[in-house]
């Protein structure tokens, strides 16, 4: 399986794909618009072959520019929707699909990502998350900011110690709004001129992945 961004050739196979992964054809739909106006910024295939040998598109993500209130000095993108095939899930392709979406998000420029989805999916991502090998400091860190905007800040404390641990730069944590906003940093201050952190995601995690 590899991962490359979308193509006009794979845009039927990705409708068939969203069509499987959702109970209707609303998700479809959606990418179809992000894509006529010119919001699909970041938009990738999973790709492999089938049971004959065919390449197919086995997943599906996207990431559409997005404001917060109040509004951030970077630009964001959401991530909305991520699908796999029903066949193939479970394989860990949606979480590669969105580490692969994160560099490319950061590759444009953007600060942060908001992942859509509901509170039960969200701490189901985090479980997963932390199951996985490699990037223990990023994983906690995101993870961090999962928990506390679930309301559990005891829960998110102790992810940021595991990322200050693994070796995250403090800058990434003082400058992250959530943790500010839900006084889980000792200081609210942040250097004047700082770079923006790397991609984050800052909410729950959208079905059909």
């Amino acid at each position: 399986m590899h991962i490359r961004p979308e193509q006009i050739d794979d845009r039927a196979s990705i409708y068939d794909l969203l069509c499987q992964a959702f109970p209707t054809p609303e998700e479809a739909l959606l990418v179809e618009r992000l894509r006529e106006s010119g919001s699909a910024t970041v938009a990738l295939v999973a790709i492999a072959e089938d049971d004959n040998g065919e390449h197919d598109v086995v997943g599906h993500v996207v990431f559409s520019p997005v404001e917060l209130e109040p509004q951030t000095p970077w630009p964001g993108l959401g991530l909305a929707p991520l699908a796999v095939r029903p066949r193939v899930q479970r394989q860990g392709i949606g979480s590669q699909l969105v580490q692969a979406g994160l560099d490319a998000c950061r590759a444009t420029g953007a600060g942060f990502v908001v992942v859509l989805g509901d509170p039960v999916r969200a701490r189901a991502l985090v479980r997963r998350a932390e199951s996985l090998q490699g990037q223990p400091g990023e994983v906690a860190l995101l993870n961090a900011e999962t928990l506390a905007l679930l309301g559990d800040p005891g829960a998110a404390r102790q992810r940021l110690a595991a990322a200050r641990a693994a070796g995250i730069a403090d800058t990434l944590i003082t400058s992250n709004f959530s943790f500010r906003r839900l006084g889980l940093l000792s200081s609210t201050t942040t250097a004047a001129g700082a770079e923006p952190p790397a991609p984050r995601t800052v909410a729950g995690h959208p079905p059909g992945g």
